[in-house]
């Protein structure tokens, strides 16, 4: 193709904050075959991923910076981005910028549009039923819907009543090779984050939010220590709204000193490395992309037996799944994988076995093929 021939694609996000969405259309950005395709960003708050992400060279749009649009001066806003970059096809993430773009891209300038959502949105206290059914009207009227796990993909035809032929599964693929560090350094790395070489780390890196349920991981820390495991240490890698609330907690719990707030952070594979478990005690899922990451890491993981998640842990075979709120199942079962190294070890490998096949190379091609199809293009052959 010859540059005048690009796929020109506008990707909209809420915000850029380091979530798992966040992360997933940095990647597809990053994997795209720049002789194909053209992508620009936009996002309506901008957040730490930015100064990350200018790096690359991307076109990229801060909707609501300087100033708080209103939904029209929104819409004209979008579409002078449609026009600028003369953008041929649009993906959405979660509902904001499905209801607010559905009309500067389906209506005003006839491009084609792929929503993407990321976890059943019934489980998001968040989302006004008003929106809820806003979004359930206008996916039956995008090109194309794409849930990034089975569970999604199921809600989307059985709930919300999207037409299967416009339904796509699109797994979250995950680079193993950045988690197979040489010469790195553990003890070394360790000692920076301020823990002991005779420490035992549980891991938790997500946005501190609500559904990430962190409380139950740090009571389930307190059970561990009450219980005589005062190495046990816990750390949080993430920022978000229950941060002061999180705080709060851990200092009522007299945990200050096993509990680290790293705020945000972008070396994830080395922080992965730096653990001894992973645990993720959410209260739902959509296709947990750190779950991935502490596998392709050779770690062991801990998580609650929720939509997203038991669709990537087998119980027992790749990771250990517990009861959604029950601190003592999940202190009961970070002991248990601290007095067996044997158990940790077979977890590993079992999972770093499972999640090679949520390759980022076949994610990609998932959606190259996808943004092609949708253009009547022809895909790659290979």
């Amino acid at each position: 193709m010859t540059n005048n021939h690009k796929i020109n694609i506008l990707f909209v996000l809420p915000n850029f904050d380091t979530g798992g969405s966040e992360k997933l259309v940095i990647d597809i950005i990053k994997g795209l075959d720049r002789t194909v395709f053209n992508p620009v960003l936009a996002v309506f708050f901008t957040g730490s991923y930015e100064q990350e992400f200018l790096k690359l060279g991307v076109p990229f749009y801060k909707i609501h910076f300087p100033k708080l649009r209103f939904k029209i001066s929104t819409v004209l806003f979008l579409s002078r981005i449609v026009r600028k970059h003369r953008i041929h096809l649009a993906n959405t993430h979660h509902t904001s910028p499905l209801i607010q773009g559905f009309l500067p891209f389906k209506l005003f300038n006839r491009v084609k549009l792929i929503h993407t959502e990321h976890s059943p949105l019934k489980f998001d206290k968040k989302i006004h039923s008003r929106a809820l059914a806003m979004e359930k009207f206008l996916l039956g009227k995008v090109d194309a819907v794409v849930g990034v796990s089975k569970s999604v993909c199921k809600y989307f035809e059985d709930e919300l009543h999207v037409p299967a032929r416009k339904i796509r599964y699109v797994p979250n693929g995950i680079d193993i090779n950045r988690f197979n560090l040489s010469n790195f350094d553990r003890q070394a790395y360790r000692q920076k984050l301020g823990l002991r070489e005779d420490d035992v780390v549980v891991g938790l890196f997500a946005n501190l939010r609500e559904e990430k349920n962190h409380h139950l991981l740090i009571e389930a820390l307190s059970t561990l220590h009450s219980q005589g495991y005062d190495k046990a240490k816990l750390l949080l890698c993430g920022s978000g709204p229950k941060e002061n609330e999180l705080r709060a907690l851990v200092s009522r719990l007299r945990l200050e000193n096993n509990v680290i707030f790293l705020g945000t952070r972008f070396d994830i594979p080395e922080l992965m490395s730096s653990i001894d478990i992973y645990c993720l005690p959410s209260r739902y899922e959509g296709m947990p992309m750190s779950i991935l990451e502490a596998m392709a890491a050779k770690k062991p993981v801990i998580a609650t037996n929720v939509e997203g998640i038991k669709e990537v842990i087998e119980n027992g075979f790749n990771g250990i799944l517990i009861k959604e709120n029950s601190a003592e199942e999940l202190a009961s079962a970070i002991s248990d994988l601290i007095k067996n190294e044997s158990r940790r070890t077979e977890l590993s490998s079992n999972a770093y076995d499972f999640v090679k096949k949520y390759s980022y190379g076949e994610m990609m091609k998932s959606y190259e093929n996808l943004f092609l199809r949708m253009l009547k293009r022809n895909e790659p052959t290979d």
